[in-house]
């Protein structure tokens, strides 16, 4: 790294087994091709303090690190000097179990802090994206969801106090550990979903939730796209609300199922259902759910208890990004939950014309809709057109399109964040509050802030 005394004196601050500074280290740090000079691990959030101060005066870029899960997000880095991995920011601080709360550093795992809340009988109603290895940080910083957001929305909505360590060094606190705490300008939704360029998130405080009885997952193969829609919006209004519901495309659900079911040849669509609660509460539900089922041409089953459901929730929360088929390219649209056939429809249609291999997982009943593309990019300019053609897409059902995955070369010539409209302009002069020397992620979120 060039000389930059106070940077080196904090970062010498730090024992040698919580840094990293030789080059084959150092690689698997590496952001979107860009290769830090050095990678630390502090022990404290008063050691993130310093290093984060030493750095923004020194100005060097810092970008944050937790599990390392949610990396592929946002535009290029202008610059990638330090990373600050918060892997040993991993503590459990309070757990109040008869207050439904619980405040956690920022580098605990979500699958850490489970075992943890699991010996109460509690949980946090969060799944992201390879939930086992992200970080509480991480989660909030992206403001991941996943299945489960059909009942329990997302990161922000259980997030009920915040820690954050800012670019010159100091340490600020919103909300609070209980749940009624609204005095003042709500700093956790100013964070959630920043991608690190505010602060680095060193603390959190959440509504948990008691864990269910009993869970059950229903599988619906639907022969048409319409049928599947519409069961899925009918659904929730006799009153069932399930804690999960996902309709996959055929190329989704043969990458989720394949070890659960017999699916081979199957080219239509499916809703999976997670239903969960006391076992007389479930048999209620399962039987309204079969009742609606029983008035259209599709096919339910129960998957059975073990390892089944399990894998298939874990599929249809990772898919694209960990073990198995990995993805080109993630796209996520969001669009009205009426709108989301329409959206799918779209997405096949263009599939058809580029030919790169898609498959579809859609959150109906939050709008939120993924495609996953397989193929690698051999006519060059595929992914963008397919990109734009998205767009083009979501704008015309009056949503929006994020590229959460692709390839470095396609972040070249694209903004994975699409048009933030007047919006830019806010948070523009927003990170110029926070972070007026640019020191965080800079670059790499909304309009290459």
């Amino acid at each position: 790294m060039p000389r930059a005394k106070g940077l080196e004196r904090a970062i010498d601050r730090v024992p040698r087994n919580r840094k990293i500074a030789h080059a084959r280290g150092l690689a698997a740090y590496a952001v979107d091709g860009q290769t830090p000079k050095a990678v630390v691990f502090p022990n404290t959030v008063e050691e993130v303090s310093h290093l984060l101060s030493a750095a923004d005066k020194d100005g060097k870029a810092v970008v944050p690190w937790g599990g390392g899960t949610g990396m592929d997000l946002g535009n290029l880095a202008a610059r990638v000097d330090l990373v600050i991995g918060t892997s040993r920011l991993n503590r459990v601080v309070e757990h109040e179990p008869a207050d439904l709360t619980v405040i956690v550093e920022g580098g605990t795992t979500l699958g850490a802090l489970q075992e943890e809340l699991g010996r109460s009988g509690q949980f946090l109603p969060l799944d992201p994206p390879m939930s086992e290895d992200a970080t509480i940080g991480g989660i909030l910083a992206t403001n991941a969801s996943g299945p489960r957001r059909a009942q329990f929305g997302t990161a922000r909505d259980r997030l009920i106090g915040i820690k954050v360590v800012h670019p010159n060094g100091d340490i600020t606190k919103g909300g609070g550990k209980v749940v009624k705490n609204v005095s003042g300008y709500d700093m956790n939704k100013l964070y959630t979903g920043s991608l690190g360029t505010l602060g680095i998130i060193v603390e959190a405080a959440f509504k948990v939730a008691p864990r269910f009885k009993e869970e059950r997952t229903l599988l619906v193969l639907c022969q048409s796209l319409d049928v599947a829609a519409h069961l899925a919006l009918d659904i929730p209004k006799t009153g069932v609300q399930p804690v999960a519901l996902q309709l996959l495309d055929a190329d989704a659900l043969a990458s989720v199922a394949s070890e659960v079911v017999e699916i081979d040849g199957y080219r239509g669509y499916a809703l999976v259902l997670e239903l969960g609660g006391t076992s007389p509460s479930l048999s209620s539900q399962e039987r309204e759910v079969r009742s609606l089922c029983d008035e259209r041409p599709v096919e339910v089953s129960l998957l059975q208890e073990g390892e089944g459901p399990g894998k298939m929730w874990a599929g249809i929360r990772d898919m694209g990004r960990g073990g198995g088929r990995r993805a080109t390219m993630i796209v996520k649209t969001t669009s009205l939950p009426t709108q989301v056939a329409g959206m799918i429809e779209g997405i096949h249609s263009l599939d058809g014309e580029y030919d790169m291999g898609c498959g579809v997982s859609s959150n109906i009943t939050s709008g939120v809709t993924y495609s996953y593309w397989w193929k690698e990019d051999e006519a060059g300019d595929g992914l963008k057109d397919i990109v734009e053609g998205l767009r083009k897409l979501a704008a015309d059902l009056q949503g929006h399109c994020v590229v959460e995955v692709c390839p470095t070369q396609l972040k070249s010539v694209i903004d994975v964040w699409g048009s933030s409209g007047p919006q830019a302009l806010l948070m523009r002069r927003i990170k110029e509050q926070f972070d007026p020397r640019g020191t965080l992620n800079p670059g790499r979120f909304v309009d290459g802030i």
